[in-house]
């Protein structure tokens, strides 16, 4: 099988799809609205040949996964690396035009995105999580699709959490307060992520299973906080728990505030290379003298 995206039915709405059989190669795609991270859809020990169609985000989460146990990228999973200029924010798209229920066609030529014959700019409408991008190339391809891109900038790979360093753990705290009281606890963040693959999540054990009301406030923001502890070390930053967020909360920020601090304090990176040790299995606490 292979793993990658489907020819979208509707302008910015590339989905993920598998085809099973060389005369379905024409039902795959690819386009800068492929955001979801298919990573997510690569099953665990088939014993099958399975190629996956990988940018440089999935192919870091295929390392993460690869160095959990979950895949085998030495033998089964072949990776085909496509080469990422970044992807467009659908959201930030609608926003840009008078009437987002009325668009009938997107178009993307170099620096230049065209929504029905009006003309944005590229920059404008990319996803945050891709603005940042140190790593646009696959970090792991047997097959590359198309020619490297050149990496520019980013320097700044945590997009838009800069300020949030400066601030005191209170103002922090009060921040992401207000960051996340929208979040309706439906869990799409959980659902769209690589590496959010227990079978039973934490959410669920807390909880009455018999309840089924939205979570309180402090219980979706405690939700968001322990997923942010549990991605800490493997999350890539890859933005798809953000994209699939119906109320457009810029959910990535807390996992990418961990992200930093993590990087900051090792200096180690999620998914650049499947041999290398993850900092939980390396960290010593400091010993401090009398």
């Amino acid at each position: 099988m292979v793993v990658g995206f489907a020819r979208p039915t509707a302008p910015m709405a590339c989905r993920p799809i598998i085809v099973r059989s060389p005369d379905q190669a024409d039902l795959l795609w690819w386009d800068e609205f492929c955001t979801m991270n298919v990573a997510r859809f690569v099953p665990r020990g088939t014993g099958r040949a399975i190629a996956v169609v990988a940018k440089g985000c999935d192919s870091r989460n295929l390392v993460v996964l690869h160095q959990e146990g979950r895949i085998d990228l030495t033998g089964e999973v072949t990776v085909l690396g496509v080469p990422c200029r970044g992807m467009i924010d659908a959201e930030l798209v609608r926003r840009a035009v008078d009437d987002p229920d009325a668009i009938a066609e997107v178009l993307v030529d170099g620096q230049t995105v065209s929504v029905d014959g009006t003309a944005l700019r590229r920059d404008d409408v990319l996803r945050e999580s891709c603005a940042g991008c140190r790593h646009p190339n696959p970090v792991i391809a047997d097959e590359l699709m198309t020619a490297e891109v050149p990496v520019e900038g980013g320097e700044s790979r945590h997009g838009g959490i800069e300020h949030l360093q400066s601030l005191s753990p209170t103002a922090r705290l009060t921040y992401f307060n207000g960051l996340f009281a929208d979040c309706i606890a439906c869990y799409a963040c959980r659902d769209a992520c690589p590496l959010c693959y227990c079978e039973t999540c934490f959410s669920e054990t807390s909880k009455a299973l018999w309840l089924d009301e939205p979570a309180a406030d402090s219980d979706a923001l405690s939700f968001h906080f322990f997923r942010a502890l549990h991605l800490a070390g493997r999350c890539t930053d890859c933005g798809a728990c953000e994209s699939a967020c119906p109320v457009h909360i810029p959910v990535r920020l807390l996992a990418a505030q961990a992200g930093a601090a993590l990087e900051n304090a090792s200096g180690f990176e999620a998914g650049l290379a499947i041999d290398a040790a993850a900092p939980v299995q390396l960290f010593q606490p400091a010993l401090h003298e009398e």
